[in-house]
């Protein structure tokens, strides 16, 4: 009985160990890239680009959700009716828009820079968001299933960067076989917990949204300038 006693005690240490371990490495932050500079906010960051208007429009210009609406193709109003706040529906030529917009982000990326274009899952489980970092810090931002995803807590994802890492999670890639380069289109659903009053105009910090994601799996020695591409590219293409 004393050594049964023993062992039970040594099992609920070693348990409180693991919960405080498993607490700790899952709160890590992410290391900063050596260039980043120290301060204790934003005014200490260094402006490497900038690019479009500051502040209010001209005003010969329209912001993109009075445009939207004086086409026909924006009505907030109806989406609100079948979600809520936070939601819209897009009609006719905006609808098309965007639409084409999707093609032409992974057409371009598929056919000239090389990615392999992924259809992926919309609903993952808690592993995979722990996977890319969303799990513990951002649970509030997510949307959680009421009902279990095969056995384990489900989750709609909040960017397809969730489902693309996690594709080769638990493997072990030959380098010769990097960089893994995949595009694809999904729906984005976000919580937005904390937003309240922040971005609310027009089509920012909806709660469900379409993004083209891009992913590249590859060394830390290349890491650098596969992020400089990434970055260039989506720059080009969100005001060539």
């Amino acid at each position: 009985a004393s050594a049964a006693a023993t062992a039970d005690a040594a099992d609920a240490k070693m348990a409180a160990i693991e919960e405080e371990r498993s607490t700790l490495f899952n709160t890590l932050p992410n290391l900063l890239d050596p260039r980043v500079n120290d301060g204790d906010d934003e005014d200490a960051n260094t402006e490497i680009s900038r690019w479009g208007c500051e502040g209010e429009l001209p005003t010969d210009k329209l912001w993109h959700d009075e445009l939207g609406t004086a086409l026909g193709g924006l009505d907030v109003e109806r989406g609100a009716k079948l979600s809520g706040s936070r939601f819209s529906v897009l009609r006719g030529s905006v609808a098309r828009l965007e639409r084409a917009l999707i093609n032409f982000f992974v057409d371009l990326h598929t056919e000239e820079h090389g990615y392999t274009e992924v259809m992926v899952p919309y609903i993952v489980g808690g592993a995979a968001l722990h996977g890319t970092g969303q799990l513990p810090k951002f649970e509030e931002d997510l949307f959680k299933l009421s009902a279990p995803l095969n056995g384990r807590d489900g989750y709609l994802i909040p960017t397809a960067e969730v489902p693309i890492t996690n594709m080769h999670a638990g493997e072990t890639l030959d380098e010769s076989q990097l960089p893994l380069s995949y595009a694809a289109f999904t729906p984005c659903f976000r919580a937005e917990a904390g937003s309240h009053g922040k971005d609310t105009r027009g089509l920012f910090r909806q709660h469900q949204f379409h993004k083209v994601e891009l992913i590249k799996l590859c060394t830390p020695e290349q890491s650098d300038e596969a992020h400089q591409q990434a970055v260039e590219r989506a720059g080009r293409l969100l005001h060539f």
